[in-house]
């Protein structure tokens, strides 16, 4: 039996990541060093399933990912979501990561408050904390009230500290408040378009990337 002071703690943060900006390595880097992770996965999404395909390839995406947090040694890249060549169902990539780490690991899946209103939309919703932990990343500014189904489902699971992920390998909800940042994917893709240089809110080696790469031209 592993003790909880024993137990690593690998977080999950998947996107489409379209591309990658400060936004997501601030929310990051802030569920890294508050739930103390032991590491973290970025897990950008090949097929997306609520929402249409992305403008630029996977492997332009999941190329950004990487340049994105090329200085950080406890973050990596996961593409198993490519290799799966099926829609990008996170039920699907769990189990894929629990089969891989093994029973006694904890496992914790990062989702933002607004896709975790309508989590009961997702294939398979009710399993995934057999397979994980869920972070909800909340941002201190926008913390709206639960459907009911949502809320019925998670109330017996709330966690009232990151320490508790540890306790045991999935079935926890832990609620994370992070501070706001103005920066979206969309927005920035439209900057781009428009010939604008959305610099503070990417990574430079992104930026750059996007640039030779002439990406986001059209939107």
């Amino acid at each position: 039996m592993v003790t909880s002071e024993a137990r690593k703690l690998i977080a999950v943060y998947g996107g489409t990541f379209n591309p990658i900006h400060q936004g997501h390595l601030q929310a990051a880097d802030e569920i890294t060093k508050l739930c103390d992770v032991d590491r973290l996965l970025l897990v950008p999404a090949s097929i997306p399933p609520h929402r249409a395909a992305p403008s630029v390839s996977f492997d332009d995406r999941l190329r950004m990912t990487e340049l994105a947090i090329a200085d950080n040694d406890l973050w990596a890249v996961d593409d198993r979501e490519h290799r799966r060549e099926a829609p990008s169902f996170t039920i699907d990539t769990l189990a894929s990561l629990r089969d891989e780490f093994g029973p006694e690991v904890s496992l914790a899946f990062c989702v933002g408050s607004d896709a975790f209103q309508s989590i009961n939309t997702w294939h398979r919703w009710r399993e995934l904390t057999d397979f994980a932990h869920v972070i909800v990343a909340q941002r201190c500014d926008m913390i709206a009230p639960l459907n009911s189904a949502v809320e019925k489902w998670s109330a017996s699971k709330v966690l009232s500290a990151p320490s508790q992920l540890r306790d045991r390998p999935s079935g926890g909800i832990l609620y994370l408040s992070q501070r706001p940042m103005n920066c979206s994917s969309s927005d920035i893709r439209a900057k781009l378009a428009q010939g604008a240089s959305p610099n503070l809110l990417l990574p430079e080696s992104v930026l750059r990337y996007i640039q030779q790469h002439h990406l986001y031209q059209t939107e």
